[in-house]
């Protein structure tokens, strides 16, 4: 299955990790602590450095396909316009 944020704006995996601005500090958190720790305040980085509200989050059940790549020297890029790490096997966001 994956996560469903702001009714199909991103789709991600529960383990993927996202760059989440949180009532007063940015840190990297998966897909599933948004969910488990959800509250509206929650924000999103997009590539144009504009903060995207996370309104809603939602798991969907389900075989979905996953492609995972590997970002250096970074580890980190915009995937559906916000900043996302790929947390390889040996990285820590």
């Amino acid at each position: 299955g994956y996560y469903n944020i702001n009714n199909g704006f991103l789709r991600v995996t529960s383990e993927h990790d996202l760059f989440v601005f949180d009532i007063d500090k940015w840190k990297w958190c998966t897909a599933e602590e948004i969910s488990n720790g959800f509250h509206t305040g929650m924000k999103l980085l997009d590539y144009s450095g504009e903060l995207i509200g996370i309104d809603s989050i939602e798991w969907v059940e389900g075989e979905v396909e996953v492609v995972n790549f590997d970002v250096e020297p970074l580890d980190v890029y915009f995937a559906g316009g916000v900043l996302v790490h790929n947390k390889g096997a040996d990285d820590e966001p």
